[in-house]
């Protein structure tokens, strides 16, 4: 089963690419931070970047709802692509994106609670036409993503 499961903050504002079809792919870079103590007792943090490719209607909320800063739920699965440096790099290719909090996404109270209670799913593929599913393949085989966009 290839599943994760990522909470953390927006290290910088989504960034939304439009295709040629009309559908949209927004990128994320989240953050998540670990700490612990050393055996000596010291204080340790690490903070690891995930990229993240949201498409679908869960762009759509991401583009409106989340800024940097904002602290997000993402779900998906791992997905390794080459970049057009000929590197490779591994994402999350997302079906479920929620935002936590109001406060960093600019919103009024309602805007908030709607935003909480919205869980966004990936659309059942069988629901879809054979034309749509094969450009959504086509989209995913040219996926080209350059030094610009990975935060590291």
């Amino acid at each position: 089963m290839n599943y994760v499961c990522v909470m953390g903050n927006l290290g910088k504002d989504p960034q939304t690419k439009v295709w040629d079809d009309g559908g949209k792919t927004v990128n994320l870079s989240v953050a998540t931070t670990e700490r612990w103590k050393s055996k000596t007792g010291e204080q340790q943090e690490r903070t690891d970047w995930h990229f993240v490719a949201v498409k679908g209607p869960s762009a759509d909320f991401c583009e409106q709802f989340l800024k940097k800063g904002s602290k997000v739920i993402v779900q998906g699965k791992l997905k390794t692509i080459k970049k057009d440096d000929g590197s490779y790099m591994t994402m999350i290719d997302t079906f479920n994106v929620q935002g936590l909090d109001a406060r960093s996404s600019g919103q009024t109270g309602a805007q908030a609670q709607q935003a909480q209670n919205t869980t966004m799913e990936r659309p059942r593929p069988e629901l879809y036409s054979k034309e749509i599913q094969q450009r959504e393949r086509q989209r995913e085989k040219g996926l080209n993503i350059s030094s610009a966009d990975v935060p590291w």
